[in-house]
């Protein structure tokens, strides 16, 4: 065994040498410099390959509705435009824009469960999410010229110190300047919504106060005889004010069916 002393020789002997292998120096193995040290090949390691990971193709379709601040696709829809607009106003003015998106919900599902570009059944002339007749000076027609017209009143301009008008809606504005049939199924969600809008708070105090008194209290039957009076108008040809009773009661049925999981 090798005592300490015999160790400390070692190291000296195997630094003068310049063999520089001090363990097998310690070992009595002291390399000659003329043998080269075997070194230990490289051991490729294979590389796992990794399987590709499939990343679902989502498929996306073309469509013909736009919006009205970029004339592009929905599926660029806005995240402002005229809505926007239409909701900072009633804001503004202190109405509850939770109420007014609820009773839009409700009057959309009502009409068309909420399609935007639904059809009337069988040929009818309602388009749209909330069914705005299309023909000359119709519905439609009038809910877009009401629209412009609230963009140009002092509600807008001097009440709420906004400067935008219809020509600041590119989309809507050619629309409103292309005829007097509008067709609303042709356009966004959010286009419909504004003209919805523009359509219940123009066109005299007794029509905005109607819309006011719906949405500070937005009951199922509250919201009914709003959508009754100020948006149906007329059932079966004949308008509200001639229905009788039960007639009206045919009406709340199918409405209270419709808007069961709104309310």
């Amino acid at each position: 065994m090798l005592t300490n002393q015999d160790r400390r020789r070692i190291l000296d002997e195997v630094k003068a040498s310049g063999s520089g292998d001090i363990i097998a120096a310690l070992r009595g193995q002291v390399m000659p410099d003329n043998v080269e040290q075997a070194v230990p090949e490289a051991v490729e390691i294979p590389q796992q390959r990794r399987r590709p990971v499939r990343i679902p193709r989502q498929e996306t379709r073309t469509s013909d509705l736009v919006d009205s601040t970029t004339s592009m696709p929905t599926q660029l829809a806005q995240t402002g435009g005229l809505r926007q607009h239409m909701m900072n106003y009633m804001h503004f003015r202190g109405s509850d824009t939770t109420n007014v998106n609820l009773v839009m919900n409700a009057i959309g599902q009502h009409e068309s469960k909420n399609i935007t570009d639904a059809y009337q059944d069988e040929g009818g002339p309602g388009r749209g999410a909330y069914q705005f007749e299309i023909g000359d000076e119709q519905g439609a027609n009038t809910a877009m010229n009401r629209t412009a017209n609230f963009l140009a009143s002092p509600a807008n301009k001097t009440y709420f110190g906004s400067n935008k008008t219809m020509k600041d809606f590119p989309n809507l504005y050619d629309k409103y300047i292309s005829g007097k049939s509008q067709d609303f199924s042709k356009l966004s969600r959010e286009d419909q919504d504004a003209l919805f809008l523009g359509d219940k708070i123009y066109g005299g105090a007794d029509r905005r106060d109607e819309f006011d008194k719906a949405i500070n209290n937005p009951t199922q039957e509250n919201v009914f005889m709003y959508w009754l009076n100020n948006h149906k108008g007329k059932v079966n040809g004949k308008t509200v004010q001639n229905l009788t009773k039960d007639e009206i009661d045919v009406e709340r049925k199918k409405w209270n069916e419709r808007t069961k999981n709104i309310f």
